[in-house]
C-alpha cells in the first residue's frame, strides 16, 4: 500500500516534510518486506529512456521515468536504511544530473558518511542558478553541518567571484567556506589562477605569504610587478628566518622605487639600500651588494639628484 501511495503520486502531493514523512514510515515499518516488493516493483516497470531532442514529447514514456526515479528513491532509502548507501547516492546524483535538484544526494551522502562530498556538492549546487530550490538546500545543510554548514556569505565567495572581484576580504571568506581538508587545495588553485591573470601581483604575494607559500612569494618578487611597498612589508615579516631573501626582496624594492617616477618614491630607495647593505653585511653578502649598487647607479646615471640622495645614505 505505502509503494502505491508514493508511486501514485502524480499531482507532487507529497513534497517537502510529507514526502520525508512518508519516506520514514516506509523506509523504518517496511524492512525486508519493503525492500523485497522494491525489487519486484522494479523488475515489473519497463525500462524506459527519456526522449531524445529530435523525438515527440511522449506522456506516458515521461509517467513511466517518473515512476521509476520514486521507486529508486524509495528502494534507495530502505537499501540505506539497512547500513547500504551506494544505490541511494547513485540516484540522488542522477536525480541532480536530470533535475537540478540536489537535496537527495546531499542527504546520500551526508548519511554515508561522505561529508566532504556532500559539502562540496551543497556548495556548488548554491553557486549555480539553475539549482532547484536552493533556499530549501541551505536550511538542510545548517541541520546536516551545524559546525560546517554553508553561510550566504561564504557561498557568494566562490571562486569565480573571488577572480572577478579579488580582495584580501574576498579571500578570506572563500576560504571560509571550504571544508578544511580541502582548503590548501582551493586557495593553492585559486592564487594560481589570479597570478596567471598578472591582474593583482600584489595581492597575491601577500597571499602566498598569509598561507606559508613562501617559495611562491618568492618567484613573483622578480616575475611580476608586485609593488615596492609590498615588497618591503613581505620583507619585514621573513626577515628573522630568511634574512638573504629579505635582501633580496628590499633590493627589488629599491630598484622598484628609483625607477618611479615621482622624486618622492625615488628618494624612498635609498633607506631601503641602505637595509640591503647591513643585510648583506651580516649575512657575509657585502661584495653581492656592492655589485648589486653599482648597476644601479649606472641605470640611473643620468639622475645626479638621485646620485647625490645615494651619496648622502653613504651609497
Amino acid at each position: 500500500m505505502l509503494i502505491k501511495v508514493w508511486l501514485d503520486d502524480d499531482d507532487a502531493v507529497l513534497v517537502g516534510p510529507p514526502e520525508q514523512s512518508l519516506l520514514r514510515i516506509a523506509v523504518t515499518a517496511g524492512g525486508p518486506a519493503l525492500r523485497a516488493a522494491c525489487r519486484d516493483e522494479r523488475e515489473a516497470l519497463p525500462l524506459v529512456f527519456a526522449a531524445g531532442p529530435a523525438e515527440p514529447l511522449d506522456s506516458r514514456r515521461s509517467a513511466l521515468i517518473a515512476k521509476r526515479t520514486r521507486l529508486d528513491r524509495l528502494y534507495g532509502e530502505a537499501l540505506a536504511f539497512d547500513g547500504d548507501h551506494e544505490f541511494a547516492v547513485q540516484v540522488g546524483f542522477e536525480r541532480l544530473r536530470r533535475e537540478a535538484y540536489p537535496h537527495d544526494v546531499v542527504r546520500a551522502l551526508h548519511r554515508a558518511g561522505r561529508t566532504v562530498e556532500a559539502l562540496a556538492v551543497a556548495r556548488e549546487a548554491l553557486t549555480s542558478p539553475t539549482t532547484v530550490g536552493a533556499e530549501g538546500l541551505r536550511l538542510l545543510v545548517d541541520r546536516l553541518f551545524p559546525d560546517r554548514g554553508i553561510r550566504r556569505g561564504d557561498v557568494r565567495a566562490t571562486e569565480s567571484e573571488f577572480l572577478a572581484r579579488p580582495s584580501r576580504e574576498g579571500f578570506a571568506a572563500f576560504v571560509r567556506g571550504i571544508p578544511p581538508d580541502q582548503r590548501s587545495a582551493a586557495a593553492s588553485r585559486v592564487l594560481m589562477a589570479l597570478q596567471r591573470t598578472q591582474r593583482e601581483p600584489s595581492l597575491v604575494f601577500e597571499l602566498y605569504l598569509d598561507h606559508d607559500r613562501l617559495l611562491d612569494a618568492d618567484g613573483m618578487a622578480t616575475t611580476q610587478r608586485v609593488s615596492a611597498e609590498a615588497l618591503a612589508a613581505g620583507a619585514d615579516r621573513i626577515l628573522p628566518l630568511h634574512p638573504a631573501m629579505a635582501a633580496g626582496w628590499l633590493l627589488v624594492a629599491a630598484h622598484r622605487l628609483a625607477d618611479a617616477g615621482e622624486p618622492e618614491r625615488r628618494a624612498a630607495a635609498a633607506p631601503l639600500l641602505v637595509r640591503v647593505r647591513d643585510l648583506a653585511a651580516e649575512t657575509g653578502r657585502t661584495e653581492d651588494f656592492r655589485r648589486a649598487l653599482g648597476r644601479l647607479r649606472s641605470r640611473h646615471c643620468d639622475r645626479p639628484a638621485f646620485l647625490k640622495l645615494l651619496r648622502r645614505h653613504g651609497l
